[in-house]
């Protein structure tokens, strides 16, 4: 198999998640080199856009040769998530809500692209799209998500 390109447009600037989003139990982040899903975030300062170009391996299958939607779901959640981060919010989701327009064959590498769309108190509204290196439009993805204090979100990870 070849190693994907998941290099970025010059003009983006690389993205290094935070530590809670890259352990190794994580189903996004957890295995860089896994055949599952690969991921690379870089942030475009001129749209004020998060992207992950992502590559959906042979473990991310779900219909034959194609993405599992629930792992192109996990995508555009953590993308958003992402976003909101990258603008300053610390959150969890509430609710996001995925259209699927074209099935994604597996091995394809594609941008999930993401913003905040909309702030409004503890509420904060994302959309993004996951689009192929032609240009075409795969999926999109509206989230709302609600900002948690971040040490409150660290101490999910200690043991009970």
């Amino acid at each position: 198999m070849l190693e994907p390109d998941l290099s970025g447009e010059p003009a983006w600037m690389p993205i290094i998640p935070p530590s809670l989003l890259t352990q190794e139990n994580s189903f996004i982040s957890g295995d860089p080199t896994g055949n599952r899903l690969r991921l690379r975030y870089y942030y475009d300062e001129a749209s004020t856009q998060v992207i992950a170009r992502t590559w959906f391996g042979p473990g991310a299958e779900g219909p034959p040769r194609h993405a599992h939607g629930g792992s192109v779901a996990a995508v555009l959640d953590e993308a958003m998530g992402m976003a909101a981060l990258y603008a300053g919010h610390t959150v969890v989701a509430a609710n996001i809500s995925i259209n699927y327009l074209k099935m994604v064959p597996l091995e394809t590498v594609a941008s999930a692209i993401a913003q905040v769309t909309r702030v409004a108190g503890k509420k904060i509204y994302t959309e993004a799209r996951l689009v192929g290196t032609n240009g075409t439009v795969l999926s999109r993805g509206e989230g709302l998500f609600i900002t948690i204090p971040f040490n409150k979100i660290a101490t999910l990870a200690e043991p009970e």
